[in-house]
């Protein structure tokens, strides 16, 4: 079996701990690990209520919005980062590990 360590705690992310799997850099986090998901969203996310959904780990997803709050001066033109960046909920994508 490979090892797949969680990217928050370092330990491995085991069958039956309710894992997800990063859709950005397709690492593991276990769902307990500040994945913003909750228990509810998970068990939905395995009978199929939830489909078609993305998933980001913490490191992707704080990688992508790390500067959405900023303003870059363009030009003479301040343009807003966040009016052109989407956000994108950790309840995006949600995948068991082992299923």
């Amino acid at each position: 079996m490979a090892a797949h360590p969680c990217v928050v705690c370092k330990t491995q992310v085991r069958q039956r701990q309710q894992g997800l799997w990063c859709d950005a850099c397709d690492l593991w986090q276990h769902r307990t690990c500040e994945s913003g998901v909750t228990q509810e969203e998970y068990r939905r996310m395995n009978i199929g209520e939830l489909v078609d959904i993305e998933w980001y780990c913490k490191d992707c997803s704080s990688q992508s919005t790390a500067d959405v709050t900023d303003t870059t001066e363009l030009s003479g033109t301040t343009l807003d980062t966040a009016s052109y960046c989407e956000s994108t909920s950790p309840t995006e994508s949600l995948r068991e590990y082992g299923n």
